[in-house]
């Protein structure tokens, strides 16, 4: 599944304007503060469990917008195309 998330393909179609939900719960727990500035993100898609976590370099900013579209073009290659929610887990 990472690989298929590290694609650099662009979504098209349905799931486009489904909300993203980001989960920090364990990136706080790790480092005591909420994730934000420069680095390499993780990013685990859940999907009834967590998949491989995709990395991201740049800012958090960043790695969550191209995180958001990776996961959308990952589910849409799976055959899943009516999610109410997609949720992505920030790795510590």
């Amino acid at each position: 599944m990472a690989g298929l998330i590290a694609l650099g393909r662009r979504s098209s179609g349905g799931m486009r304007n489904t909300p993203v939900e980001f989960h920090t719960e364990e990136f706080v727990a790790s480092h005591r503060r909420q994730p934000r500035g420069m680095g390499s993100w993780a990013f685990e898609l859940l999907v009834g469990r967590p998949i491989e976590p995709a990395w991201f370099p740049g800012t958090y900013t960043e790695a969550r917008k191209t995180a958001s579209a990776r996961a959308r073009l990952a589910l849409r290659i799976f055959g899943v195309t009516s999610e109410s929610r997609i949720h992505l887990n920030v790795c510590p």
